[in-house]
């Protein structure tokens, strides 16, 4: 059997993470960005920034060390990775 091709990131063609199964393919960074942002939705703040950077500061200082791969100077960047190419996440 061939071996396949790695699957890329939508967003900026780093490895996807999830084998394939998370849609569209996305890399550890804009996955873990995703999350958060999804986890926002449901809150009264919404999606912005400052309420990104706060669950970011949160999840990092709770999670185990090298976990999150996001650092802070990232946040907008990655979110406008995703905001801008939202027609691809729905």
């Amino acid at each position: 059997m061939p071996a396949r091709d790695p699957v890329r990131c939508t967003f900026c063609d780093d490895l996807a993470v999830g084998f394939g199964f998370i849609q569209p393919p996305m890399c550890q960074r804009h996955y873990e960005i995703a999350r958060m942002m999804a986890i926002l939705e449901e809150t009264p703040s919404g999606v912005t920034l400052p309420a990104l950077r706060r669950l970011l500061n949160r999840v990092s200082d709770e999670a185990p060390t090298g976990a999150i791969l996001v650092a802070i100077g990232e946040l907008p960047r990655l979110m406008w990775d995703l905001l801008q190419n939202c027609e691809r996440l729905f």
